[in-house]
């Protein structure tokens, strides 16, 4: 939101985007940096400001929070050469729970004496989210390992079919020549038996 000063007003917009994709979508680890790229208009040249940064959940509309509990919050102090321009503001945070989340970037922007110039908080600017996407959920009932692993499902799906055919036809075969076996055993047996008799 912009603030007028005495030769205009304060403005900031902001661009965030994850450090590795450059894009507004996220990598998932322990360690990834995010950065905001925040364009400011009427700053005085020389004079000294902090831009504090809030990590917020959009889904809860409430702010990320770090390993003690509390609101992840960055605080970037520079000192602009020119009334308008940009200064990108770093965070890295754990991302390994966020998937399925967006995360927005809320910025305020203070002078030295902790006075706020100017905010940007729209938990709906795109501009200022960063997605984090789902996890792959691997396909139920195929093995994770092994030759059909990395086979399309559908594929997979026959080629089990086709083995379970394969596997009862060659039981049947096998109950079926020790079911010939043992009649002819036993007719044997019977012209044996004849045989000795005569």
């Amino acid at each position: 939101m912009p603030k007028w000063n005495n030769s205009g007003y304060f403005d900031i917009s902001t661009q965030a985007r994850d450090a590795a994709t450059g894009t507004h979508e996220g990598t998932i680890g322990e360690s990834v940096k995010l950065i905001d790229t925040v364009a400011y208009t009427g700053l005085t040249p020389g004079n000294t400001y902090r831009m504090f940064t809030t990590l917020m959940d959009k889904f809860t509309g409430s702010a990320i929070s770090g390993p003690d509990g509390l609101p992840l919050v960055g605080t970037t102090e520079f000192t602009p050469d020119e009334p308008d321009g940009t200064i990108d503001v770093e965070m890295t945070i754990d991302t390994r729970e966020l998937e399925g989340h967006d995360i927005v970037f809320f910025e305020k922007l203070a002078d030295i004496d902790e006075n706020v110039v100017a905010t940007h908080e729209d938990i709906n600017d795109e501009d200022q989210t960063v997605s984090f996407p789902d996890a792959p959920v691997p396909g139920k009932g195929y093995p994770k390992t092994g030759g059909l692993a990395d086979m399309d499902p559908m594929k997979a799906s026959v080629m089990v079919v086709a083995l379970c055919a394969i596997g009862g036809a060659y039981y049947a075969y096998i109950r079926r020549s020790r079911r010939q076996i043992a009649e002819i055993d036993a007719i044997e047996q019977k012209m044996m038996e004849e045989e000795l008799k005569d």
